[in-house]
């Protein structure tokens, strides 16, 4: 849904909501069909008035409580630069239901979705962020620690892998 009327109304850019609401508490059909066109009335009219009066007040539609946050505004823009790509929420959501469906620790399952998201405090992200001078890995030294290399190719990461039964 756009909340953009098709066509521009001939109401004046100061109106507001109350002036199409009457003092009963209803649609001023009327008026809305003078000043708008036809599928924008009818859509208007639809909408359900509350039983009480309530100030105007402007909304942020894209939020749960209309709040306009830079995270949403983020979103929109990226939703309209990109907007074949599936957004981060429905992405690979059948593969998380595997893995959320499976009988492991909740912490276990948490931390495999915090590592595919990037959302671990590995040195790099910590660096991104300003809390670390450099993102190089402070046990083997060599290479910038990511996801990757904090789990898997660090010297550090390979020693403790062989420890397990998981690798031969």
């Amino acid at each position: 849904m756009s909340f953009t009327p098709i066509s521009a109304p001939t109401l004046g850019m100061d109106g507001t909501v109350a002036e199409l609401i009457d003092e009963n508490q209803k649609w001023k059909e009327s008026l809305i069909q003078q000043h708008f066109n036809f599928e924008d009335a009818e859509l208007i009219s639809r909408i359900q008035l509350p039983s009480s009066p309530k100030p105007d007040q402007i909304l942020w539609h894209y939020d749960k409580k209309g709040n306009y946050s830079v995270k949403s505004g983020y979103q929109i823009a990226m939703r309209i630069k990109h907007p074949n790509r599936p957004s981060s929420s429905s992405s690979n959501l059948g593969q998380w239901n595997v893995i959320w469906s499976l009988e492991l620790p909740e912490k276990i399952k948490i931390f495999m979705w915090k590592a595919a998201r990037n959302f671990l405090p590995t040195v790099e992200n910590l660096w991104r962020r300003k809390m670390v001078q450099e993102p190089i890995c402070p046990r083997c030294k060599m290479k910038k620690e990511d996801i990757n290399h904090a789990i898997m190719v660090c010297k550090a990461a390979k020693k403790m892998w062989k420890l397990t039964p998981f690798v031969e």
